[in-house]
């Protein structure tokens, strides 16, 4: 993929066929409108850094990539009176959460993609390990910039506007998000408590989620299918008490791990490293113990390489499923990957409680599993999409990478969505093959 930085109108009329990536400044933003008179210009989709699983920000072959330039840190701006701060889209939520942690502040929902753009993160309204009790991340933006594909301008949009939460969960289809304002929590440690208690059954596994919710500030549990058994352990963490300095894990560890998940290359020697990582990981109870709050927020930080483990590529599928039914669906999910020889190392499960407004948000109430295995188990897709469509349970967009017949089941703006798509030409595989299934 070719990326170019735009540095006139004219330049980009020359060079758009060339590329699927188009790099924006503000102020070229605030005239897309001439822009988007180019011939050659038929269809767009705002992107960040293409940190979703899916194909939702993937641009077709006949569309572009609209990306903005890269902004500093020093462009944020802190409201420590109302614990609000203002920061354009284009920064990765990273880079942002160290800086509000060096101010004592934190962000209430923080997804596990350190890459992940601000503006990225309110389009795909994202979740991470809280849902229980902070929701998803749309449910702490104050305002928002946008530029509206509808209005052919900027526009600062509030929780009054429609447009605001058309945007919130919209997946790029209303404009380009410039900036946002944001509430941030006050926090008086950088550190976690955190406890790990592994459990022998789906329904151990769900019970104890439900049981420790109320007394945790983040909780959610992994579980793997080895030798076609089930492993599971859920984690519960606790704010701690102060401030103290923290230790970066040695270089020469995280060369070791990213190694082998590279270069065990046979599929037997990865089997038979699984086994023993499914062991090492699941097997012992861990009471209270301190954990930087960048490691828990950001988990994959130091193991670069982790997705090598599952060959060339790895599918990662989202559910979300009503609580009174989730203990005899987690018990058939597990079931199923038995069947089929699924090998998954850490697959997720989550609470969330509340429902969102965001237009096609996915964190509402209920518990989200999330599964990672391999692409080469096409048996175990097909079954997998059965049993999503006999339930009608919805999928998370952002980890869509192949419409099934389930889909749109659980997304009940599904039709403004994808009309506010087609009108405003917004373009990406996924939105292609959406429009092949729903005709």
């Amino acid at each position: 993929m070719q990326k170019i930085k735009l540095k006139s109108f004219a330049q980009a009329k020359t060079n758009t066929k060339k590329s699927s990536v188009l790099f924006f400044s503000r102020k070229q933003i605030s005239n897309l409108e001439k822009f988007q008179r180019i011939d050659s210009f038929k269809s767009y989709i705002p992107i960040g850094n293409n940190q979703s699983y899916g194909r939702i920000s993937i641009p077709n072959n006949d569309g572009f990539g609209i990306k903005l330039s890269s902004s500093k840190e020093n462009n944020l701006k802190i409201d420590f009176e109302n614990n609000r701060i203002n920061v354009p889209a284009d920064l990765n939520i990273f880079n942002v959460q160290k800086y509000l942690i060096s101010h004592q502040l934190h962000f209430p929902v923080v997804p596990g993609a350190m890459k992940a753009t601000i503006g990225g993160c309110i389009a795909a309204d994202v979740h991470g390990k809280n849902g229980h009790k902070y929701g998803s991340f749309g449910d702490h933006v104050e305002k928002i910039e946008l530029y509206s594909f509808q209005h052919n301008k900027i526009l600062t949009i509030t929780k009054k506007d429609d447009l605001f939460y058309q945007t919130i969960g919209g997946f790029g289809v209303t404009g380009i998000i410039i900036s946002a304002t944001l509430n941030v929590i006050k926090i008086h440690s950088n550190f976690f408590y955190c406890s790990e208690f592994p459990v022998s059954s789906p329904k151990e596994l769900i019970k104890l989620l439900i049981e420790n919710e109320n007394e945790c500030d983040d909780i959610g549990a992994w579980f793997s299918i080895s030798n076609k058994m089930f492993y599971g352990k859920v984690y519960a963490a606790k704010w701690g008490d102060c401030f103290e300095s923290s230790k970066e894990p040695s270089f020469f560890i995280s060369i070791v791990k990213y190694m082998i998940f590279t270069f065990f290359k046979p599929m037997l020697v990865k089997l038979l490293f699984h086994h023993l990582l499914v062991y090492l990981i699941y097997r012992k109870t861990i009471i209270s113990k301190k954990i930087n709050v960048m490691n828990l927020m950001f988990p994959l930080k130091y193991n670069q390489g982790w997705e090598k483990f599952y060959g060339c590529s790895f599918v990662e599928r989202q559910f979300l499923v009503p609580i009174n039914q989730s203990i005899d669906f987690f018990n058939q999910i597990v079931h199923l990957m038995a069947k089929h020889n699924i090998y998954t190392l850490l697959s997720g499960v989550k609470l969330f409680r509340g429902n969102r407004l965001g237009l096609m948000s996915f964190a509402n109430e209920g518990i989200s599993f999330s599964i990672q295995y391999s692409t080469k188990n096409s048996k175990f897709d097909h079954e997998l999409n059965k049993l999503l469509v006999l339930n009608g349970f919805p999928e998370y967009l952002a980890k869509i990478q192949e419409v099934s017949s389930n889909f749109p089941f659980g997304y009940k703006n599904f039709n403004t969505w994808f009309n506010l798509a087609t009108e405003n030409k917004i373009n990406s595989k996924l939105l292609k093959w959406l429009g092949v299934l729903t005709r």
